[in-house]
């Protein structure tokens, strides 16, 4: 949208953004166009961003001559009968200015094509993402943070995203508006490229070499692995079996269990194979059933062949867990176990050479080793009492598949 409003050639002009909140009646708009044209003020874009019953909030850019300070323009549009002067919940009664800032030529551009360009950069350098989410929304900063033990900033000029694929937040801040929820929209939808291009990178084929020079190739596991995991199964230990699944008869899995080791329906898993083609390892990461904060927790288990322990396999598949968690928004990974398996000072082991921090916590013989991958919204501290019914509700349906069997 643009007004012209005759601006004598050659005088200097300078460029606003102000934020109105405009009644919603045919007409009112172009009132406030009117009001600025007797200052020959131009309108050169609008930027919608949302109504209420009454209202609807847009950004106008306005070219002004270079005489009309900030002001006189806000007194110009405060005295508009087609824009109301917003206090902090959004009513008129205040006598807080209209908000304004000055702007650049650069910012008059074409909305999504600024998205898709932004999007591009991102594809080519997501470590890029604090610097282009500024760019989105205007802001006037946008850092990374890892926010560990300290409290979310709680203001409508603050945003604040999980990272995708990393741990910590980023934190976009911008002073001279509050952030609407069209904003809020666009930085969510730019951080879902960053996740899905964190998880195209986690789900790619890795392939490894370990001490011993022996190879690897681990990838995400699927329906059509069923067979390799029965292989697997059978090629290991009870006493494996058994600090897998807390239990073991001897019999084969049920083919629905295969399927869901190799494939979760809600989760994943990761396979390790050998250079032979063998399944030698597997992680898998289960959404735990529980309601502790906001923070989203996902339990872990884990299998190694025999002859394929002690060589570093099991750090492989928990830090390829953790990244690929970390994409999905996982704030914490699990593992579980009893008193009477062995594998609580190895957990610990094991999450510490993934580079977890790892604190392990031991209730009516059920242990519990917590690895925080990132901070959750409101970082409360968890109850014993809350622990341990997490514990208790863990949603790993193959160890109840076990208890049931050893019964």
């Amino acid at each position: 949208m643009a007004v012209r409003t005759g601006v004598p050639r050659g005088t200097i002009v300078t460029l606003w953004q102000v934020r109105t909140r405009v009644r919603d009646i045919p007409g009112k708009l172009a009132q406030l166009a009117t009001a600025l044209g007797a200052v020959r003020g131009n309108v050169v874009g609008i930027d919608v961003h949302g109504c209420d019953l009454e209202h609807v909030h847009d950004d106008l850019f306005v070219d002004v001559p270079e005489t009309i300070g900030a002001d006189r323009l806000a007194q110009v549009l405060a005295g508009a009968d087609g824009t109301d002067v917003m206090d902090g919940q959004g009513g008129p009664d205040s006598a807080e200015p209209v908000r304004l800032r000055r702007a650049r030529a650069q910012e008059l551009v074409d909305g999504p094509s600024q998205a898709l360009t932004l999007a591009a950069r991102l594809v080519e350098d997501p470590a890029a993402l604090p610097g282009l989410l500024c760019r989105l929304v205007g802001a006037d900063s946008a850092e990374d943070a890892e926010l560990c033990g300290q409290p979310l900033p709680d203001s409508p000029h603050h945003l604040v995203v999980g990272r995708p694929g990393r741990r910590g937040h980023v934190i976009v801040h911008r002073e001279w508006a509050p952030f609407t929820w069209i904003e809020r929209a666009r930085v969510d939808r730019l951080v879902d490229v960053a996740a899905a291009m964190a998880r195209r990178q986690a789900d790619a084929v890795d392939r490894m070499v370990l001490p011993d020079g022996s190879r690897l190739r681990i990838r995400l596991g699927g329906p059509e692995d069923a067979g390799h995991v029965a292989d697997l199964l059978a090629r290991c230990s009870r006493s494996a079996r058994e600090a897998r699944f807390v239990a073991d008869d001897g019999e084969r899995l049920p083919a629905r269990w295969l399927d869901r080791l190799a494939a979760p329906p809600e989760g994943f898993s990761l396979l390790a194979f050998a250079e032979s083609g063998e399944l030698v390892g597997m992680a898998q990461c289960l959404p735990q059933d529980q309601t502790l904060g906001r923070a989203r927790v996902h339990e872990v288990g884990l299998l190694v062949e025999d002859g394929w322990q002690r060589r570093g396999i099991g750090t492989l598949l928990v830090r390829g867990l953790a990244r690929r968690a970390l994409a999905d928004g996982v704030t914490e990974l699990v593992a579980v176990g009893t008193a009477a398996q062995t594998g609580r000072a190895g957990t610990e082991r094991l999450f510490a050479r993934a580079g977890l921090p790892v604190l392990t916590r031991y209730a009516d013989g059920v242990w519990e080793a917590r690895a925080r991958l990132r901070s959750n919204d409101r970082d409360e501290p968890v109850s014993a009492g809350d622990l341990h019914s997490a514990v208790l509700r863990g949603e790993a349906a193959v160890r109840a598949w076990a208890r049931s069997t050893a019964r």
